[in-house]
């Protein structure tokens, strides 16, 4: 496995402690969505790792090394490895589908598809929903999001049975 990633690591022993069971402190990797920098961690939150005792390391990660199945260490690509028990971390959204930009859809500048409630787009018709969309990259989310569209969709294509059928008596 090769990535690059910030990673916090403890420093200071006195200041965290691992989950219980886990035997250290677990490396945690900053929000991707935080201010720019080479790891994506703002100063705020680089502030808040140095207050707490934790370091970042920005070096791309080379490997993670496990035993019996569990996390045991991340090699770096330099610098010295890092012992830890457990890893959080967050990956990046990129939209790879061409079609709703060929459809026209409007994006945020995090790349993802823009949509207002009920993950609607700039264009008429087309909803998106899960990773597509600009919220929590999460299975259950997504679920949420596609039924949030299915039930706007019902409700729009309801919408245009009533009109036609009014058009329709009109006549």
């Amino acid at each position: 496995m090769s990535g690059s990633a910030a990673t916090c690591s403890q420093t200071s022993p006195s200041r965290a402690r691992a989950p219980p069971g886990l035997g250290s402190p677990p490396a945690i990797a900053p929000s991707p969505t935080a201010a720019a920098s080479p790891a994506g961690a703002g100063r705020r939150e680089r502030a808040r790792c140095d207050r707490h005792g934790i370091a970042i390391r920005e070096e791309p990660v080379e490997r993670l090394v496990g035993r019996d199945g569990r996390l045991a260490r991340i090699t770096f690509a330099s610098g010295p490895a890092l012992r830890r028990a457990a890893l959080f971390f967050a990956t990046a959204q990129d939209q790879r589908s061409d079609l709703p930009r060929k459809l026209g859809c409007t994006f945020t500048p995090e790349g993802a598809v823009a949509t207002s409630e009920h993950e609607v787009t700039s264009v008429p018709g087309v909803y998106v929903a899960g990773d597509a969309s600009h919220r929590e990259q999460k299975v259950v989310v997504a679920a949420a999001e596609g039924t949030q569209a299915a039930i706007k969709i019902h409700e729009s294509l309801w919408s245009d049975d009533l009109r036609q059928r009014a058009d329709r008596r009109r006549r």
